[in-house]
């Protein structure tokens, strides 16, 4: 994924950063702990986010019950610090 972001970002006109995001179907703390040092020891690091789809639909659960516009809700998916938006 990271090499594509790299090209996409390269094709982009507006200046715009691109980020990637990994939906896992498991929440097994194990699994998504390896796929999360995997991305973490990557170049990519910074630009790629990982949720299990549970957590991604409790996001879209709380975006819709309070309103919220797509700005706020990308703005919490937009890596910042730590690799994933569910577990630390």
């Amino acid at each position: 994924m990271g090499e594509y972001l790299a090209r996409i970002s390269s094709e982009k006109k507006d200046g715009k950063k691109t980020y990637g995001m990994y939906v896992v179907g498991g929440t097994d703390d194990d699994q998504l702990r390896s796929f999360s040092e995997q991305i973490r020891g990557s170049d990519y690091a910074k630009k790629i986010r990982l949720i299990s789809y549970v957590d991604l639909l409790k996001l879209v659960d709380i975006k819709e019950k309070n309103d919220l516009r797509n700005d706020q809700v990308s703005k919490i998916l937009i890596p910042f610090d730590d690799l994933t938006s569910s577990h630390p």
